[in-house]
């Protein structure tokens, strides 16, 4: 009863607003539910079919369980195909509520007959199961509600019977055949999803079969890169039916959703986050334009090292996927460096000093960046003088001494923070010519000690003629040594 609720789209929260929807929706049934449990829970005695009629009155609680069914739905979030499948298992149990209840009408004929009307003929009596255990009466009771909604059942063996099998094809067949329609529309709508990668797949087929040199492993790759393509391409499509339904919306409602949506997504970007206003970042989140996702098939390049464009000179934040940041030589040899994680982001430099990358940046799995545009970034901020002036510091400083505290930039190679990955010396010689020259022109030559070498050299001559001269002698020495032992 304390539960917020939805008016016409506005959230209703007031105490009383509440109790009058509840007293409107649940206050009758959960009396009456309540009311019969515990008359239930108070009567030990075998029921008679009155007391039978009141117990029953339960039932009413079922109308409250459809309504929280369908608040639980909400809150579940189902998409895809888990939306297909809650609607098939509806249909099926719909389905079987209504076998269910004709099957019971159909017993209780069948009990009437025999203790009302005295007739011997009754479905009950020609089954024999008059006697037999309840799922037995049941099952049989189901099966004949069953076939005769389908339309394959036969007449009832009384008149009285055959009657209420009329009254039941008058009343059913709409209603089977509406829920069959509907299965029938769900598994096509199921199978729409899948019929553009199917059509790719036969014209890729087509050609394999006219072409034979193709050999076996390009054609798997080829057919395995056309199923990551089109997996890729479904959260793209749905990223694009989601704005045209929130085009729907209000203004307002259209802001917040986009607030809660990329809020702690900007937050993630500590270079934006620490190092301009609140109101900027708000302003960069409500702007439709300002902020973007783009999506990247595995092994997609991004954009490439020393490439011109304005729209490249972005920082790019990872939603989904991951991204390889790499340097492609002349020959196409990659020398990967970083691999950005969901969280991580790129382009800072480029984003504050207008240059081109220097590192390439590719796709490793599907992805999905949010990108933020420079050019618009600087015309959010052209309002903001703190804001603006704060940008154009940091970019003469990154540009000029190639460094810049507040950015927290580092070197992708070495990580040192003292320069950038484009001057870094384990990827580019920068000699210091100026110091070169002068080690050239102040050179001075070492003296050597020509006297001091050849004292060396004649001691050294000198020890190897002594141990020569010896040699004979020792041996001489050993050999009657041993002759003595």
């Amino acid at each position: 009863m304390n539960t917020e609720f939805y008016d016409n789209g506005v959230l209703v929260d007031s105490k009383i607003k509440i109790f009058k929807q509840y007293k409107q929706r649940y206050l009758k049934s959960d009396i009456i539910g309540l009311s019969v449990l515990v008359y239930h829970m108070l009567d030990y005695q075998e029921h008679s079919t009155v007391q039978n009629a009141i117990i029953s009155l339960i039932f009413v609680k079922i109308k409250t369980f459809l309504i929280l069914l369908s608040q639980l739905e909400e809150k579940m979030n189902l998409t895809g195909n888990q939306i297909y499948v809650r609607d098939l298992i509806k249909l099926l149990l719909k389905a079987f509520s209504m076998c269910h209840i004709v099957g019971i009408l159909y017993y209780l004929l069948g009990i009437v007959e025999i203790y009302y009307l005295d007739e011997q003929n009754s479905w009950i009596q020609l089954l024999d199961i008059k006697d037999g255990p309840w799922y037995q009466k049941y099952f049989e009771s189901l099966y004949w509600a069953q076939a005769t909604i389908m339309l394959i059942g036969s007449k009832g063996q009384t008149n009285l019977e055959t009657i209420f099998c009329i009254f039941t094809l008058f009343c059913t067949v709409g209603m089977f055949a509406t829920i069959i329609s509907r299965i029938s529309s769900i598994l096509n709508d199921m199978d729409a999803k899948t019929i553009n990668f199917r059509t790719d797949l036969e014209i890729l087929n087509n050609f394999f079969n006219r072409n034979s040199n193709i050999n076996t492993k390009l054609k798997r790759k080829l057919v395995n890169y056309l199923k990551f393509m089109h997996m890729g391409n479904s959260e793209k499509d749905e990223n694009y039916a989601l704005q045209m339904v929130l085009s729907k919306f209000p203004r307002d409602v259209q802001d917040t959703v986009r607030r809660q949506r990329y809020k702690s997504e900007i937050e993630k970007i500590l270079v934006l986050q620490q190092n301009f206003s609140q109101k900027t970042l708000d302003l960069l989140i409500e702007q439709e334009d300002y902020i973007q996702e783009e999506y990247y098939l595995p092994n997609q390049v991004i954009f490439y090292d020393k490439q011109q464009g304005l729209d490249l000179n972005n920082i790019y934040l990872v939603l989904r996927g991951q991204v390889d940041l790499l340097h492609i030589g002349n020959l196409k040899q990659e020398a990967k460096y970083l691999t950005i994680q969901p969280g991580g982001y790129f382009g800072v430099n480029s984003f504050f000093t207008d240059q081109t990358q220097f590192l390439s940046a590719k796709s490793k799995t599907f992805t999905t960046l949010l990108t933020i545009k420079r050019q618009q970034f600087l015309e959010l901020i052209r309002n903001n003088q703190e804001d603006f002036e704060k940008f154009h510091m940091y970019k003469e400083q990154l540009i000029i001494n190639q460094k810049c505290e507040e950015v927290g930039q580092e070197c992708l190679v070495c990580h040192s923070k003292f320069h950038l990955q484009s001057n870094c010396q384990f990827l580019n010689y920068n000699p210091d010519v100026s110091n070169l020259i002068a080690k050239y022109n102040f050179y001075v030559p070492n003296e050597r000690d020509r006297n001091g070498r050849k004292d060396f050299l004649s001691h050294k001559h000198f020890r190897r003629k002594q141990r020569q001269r010896q040699g004979p002698k020792y041996i001489e020495m050993v050999q009657q040594n041993l002759l003595k032992d």
